[in-house]
């Protein structure tokens, strides 16, 4: 099964997350910042949900910094934050965000969103 990044800082919501993709097959390899969520980039993950309000690096700065790196450009990328401005989500979907989920969801919402993406993306 697929290979999901799941980047934030609240390690509550990680291992809840973690634990619902996995229940569903997915392998889960999780960063709880923006530094360490670019350093797993290198396991090669097939999507990322990346928060945006993190320490050290913000989500924003993540996403960009993996688009323009041509070895992970094309991984599709969904912001999960609590972050509801429509400015912010513009600003998500400018950089490149694939999708852009506002908190707080249904772990059966974002294991359909997470589904839906990587099939159109293999």
């Amino acid at each position: 099964m697929a290979k999901i990044l799941l980047v934030d800082d609240e390690k509550d919501i990680v291992e809840f997350l973690q634990y619902n993709l996995e229940a569903e097959g997915f392998e889960v390899i999780s960063a709880n910042d923006g530094i360490e969520a670019l350093s797993k980039m290198e396991e090669k993950p097939d999507l990322v949900v990346l928060d945006v309000m993190m320490p050290k690096m913000n989500g924003y700065e993540v996403l960009k910094n993996i688009r323009l790196n041509e070895n992970y450009n094309e991984i599709p990328i969904i912001f999960l934050t609590a972050k509801t401005s429509e400015f912010d989500e513009l600003k998500g979907f400018d950089l490149g965000a694939d999708d852009y989920i506002k908190k707080p969801i249904s772990p059966k919402m974002l294991v359909a969103r997470v589904k839906s993406k990587i099939k159109r993306s293999t």
